[in-house]
């Protein structure tokens, strides 16, 4: 089985302010994760995972017409989504909302794995 080897973990939070700019409340909408998978272990693969934060909670399910938590579910389908990604080697769109972050977050992934080759698509994805 396909899985990464130790992932770097970003997480992505919406902050809610009042009229004078002070934060109010921090709530988590998404998590990048990003490293080498086992199978190619000498390039990185980058995966996502949002909810959408009107109406959403991130990781919680919808069980039989209601809502269970299931923690860390968010983090999996990221990392399910890069290994996928990874086997695909063509570009994936990476959402407006996200690509400020996404860009430091990939700055900080080449930084920590040097040795290790990001893909193409990735840049290529994060300049529009």
């Amino acid at each position: 089985m396909t899985n990464l080897d130790r992932p770097i973990i970003q997480k992505i939070y919406k902050y809610k302010r009042n009229s004078k700019g002070k934060i109010l409340k921090k709530e988590q909408i998404g998590v990048m994760v990003a490293g080498p998978t086992n199978d190619n272990p000498k390039k990185i693969t980058f995966g996502f995972s949002l909810c959408h934060p009107k109406y959403d909670r991130f990781d919680w399910i919808k069980v039989n017409g209601g809502h269970q938590r299931k923690k860390h579910f968010g983090r999996e389908l990221a990392i399910q989504r890069a290994i996928k990604w990874s086997k695909l080697n063509s570009a994936q769109f990476i959402p407006y909302k996200i690509r400020n972050e996404a860009k430091l977050f990939i700055q900080r992934v080449k930084r920590y794995y040097k040795d290790k080759i990001v893909p193409s698509w990735i840049d290529i994805s994060l300049q529009h």
